[in-house]
């Protein structure tokens, strides 16, 4: 078997409502062609989801998919305990975000939730900001303590602003969302994400976008209630002003994230990580250059993959300094995370959940589950993925409300139609407060 190499692969290009220009003009994104005159709001750089994932764009491997490479390579290409951890499934995902317009308030659930729910992995993310303008704005957590109740309501109303922890980003600023941490953002701001390897999200606003049929989109307010931290945002902790040099951003069970500095050459020992490793170029060029001699470049918004069982290289910038983000993953425990359904039997589940959220039916109509803000693919039979409607034939894979009797969303059965005392008791109980007890 021929050995592995540094591999770069194909950008994936996202059409979104509130996307721009930026990734095709200013990073060199080959998207113009497909969508000229379209607003891009995300290249997926290096990502595996529900049967799609990334293809190969140099070597030998051109044309293959990370799917297929994981198929082949195993451990050699992730590291023994990652592929073992994560039985197979490539566990980040890698993009960046071309924010032009607002993006909805959202939130992401937990690894528990997410898998109760949607059967996928959860969703943690880093943004660093790779550029923004004077008027951008991200709008991360509260700046109080609010609840389900207060909250609800300003999303009703349309005055869930106030409630926002704002911020004015600059170049180099990192933030670290936790899932349940609700946010936004608006202006002219370009974004490196990296994230848990799972495309769930819950919408609870869309500055209005919503109250017009032609920009509508589904919202997941009810679905999101009990999935939000309703503390305040803990700024110092999670969000750090212009990081540069050799620093460590994030560490933790998800993913290892780190600014790294090139001023000189600097030798890399692929084996001490464990894993795989990412490098993302945020500003200048670097070069990876292999013990035969071999080179592999990587300029602005370029991202190259580095497998885990390649030999010693030497990283060295090109025509001054070069900064990049280096993701590798944590040295993982023994027994796999429990979240996620690896119990069923071997051939039902093969240990990975992408076979069984692929494809979703509802109403006699097939669709791929893609990510919160891709609308093509919403249901239309007006369920929004997420909501129990009598002729669902999902066959058990969408997430609903435990009740199928029509008299509303209660989490518990009563005796005339599948309901019990508990709602009739609390029938003027608020939805905000109805949808923090259905757990």
């Amino acid at each position: 078997m021929n050995k592995l190499y540094p591999l770069k692969f194909i950008p994936d290009a996202r059409e979104r409502i509130w996307g721009g220009d930026y990734l095709a003009k200013k990073l060199g994104k080959p998207f113009e062609e497909d969508f000229a005159g379209k607003p891009i709001g995300e290249s997926w750089e290096l990502w595996s989801l529900y049967g799609g994932s990334s293809v190969v764009q140099n070597g030998f491997l051109a044309g293959n998919t990370l799917d297929e490479l994981m198929e082949i390579y195993l451990g050699d290409l992730v590291g023994e305990g990652v592929y073992n951890w994560y039985k197979g499934d490539f566990p980040v995902l890698v993009k960046i975000l071309d924010i032009k317009d607002k993006i909805s308030v959202q939130v992401h659930p937990g690894n528990e939730i997410a898998f109760e729910r949607e059967n996928s992995y959860g969703k943690a993310e880093l943004w660093y900001v790779m550029d923004a303008s004077e008027d951008a704005r991200l709008y991360v957590g509260f700046n109080k303590d609010v609840t389900p109740v207060e909250l609800y309501e300003k999303c009703k109303d349309g005055t869930v602003k106030e409630l926002l922890n704002c911020i004015k980003p600059k170049k180099g600023d990192c933030l670290y969302i936790q899932p349940g941490c609700i946010h936004s953002a608006e202006g002219e701001v370009v974004i490196a994400e990296i994230q848990q390897s799972s495309d769930i999200s819950y919408r609870l606003y869309d500055w209005g976008r919503e109250n017009n049929p032609a920009t509508a989109r589904r919202i997941d307010l009810e679905d999101a209630i009990d999935v939000i931290d309703y503390t305040k945002f803990d700024t110092e902790k999670f969000y750090f002003s212009q990081v540069g040099g050799n620093t460590t951003i994030a560490d933790t069970s998800n993913f290892i994230v780190k600014t790294v500095e090139l001023q000189k050459a600097v030798s890399v020992v692929p084996s001490l990580h464990g894993s795989f490793t990412v490098y993302m170029c945020i500003e200048g060029e670097a070069a990876l250059k292999m013990n035969d001699n071999t080179s592999y470049m990587i300029s602005k918004g370029e991202t190259i993959l580095v497998p885990a069982s390649m030999d010693d290289f030497t990283l060295v910038p090109v025509n001054g300094t070069a900064l990049l983000l280096e993701i590798t993953m944590p040295q993982l425990a023994e027994e796999p995370d429990t979240y996620l359904n690896y119990d069923e039997p071997e051939d039902e589940a093969h240990g990975s959940y992408k076979d069984s959220v692929s494809e979703i039916s509802c109403d006699g109509e097939t669709f791929d589950d893609e990510e919160e803000e891709d609308d093509e693919h919403d249901c239309n039979c007006g369920c929004g993925h997420h909501h129990q409607h009598h002729d669902c034939s999902c066959g058990g894979q969408h997430h609903h409300h435990p009740h199928d009797c029509g008299c509303g969303n209660h989490p518990q059965q009563h005796s005339h139609c599948g309901m019990d005392a508990f709602e009739e008791e609390n029938e003027n109980v608020h939805p905000a407060q109805r949808f923090m007890k259905r757990n």
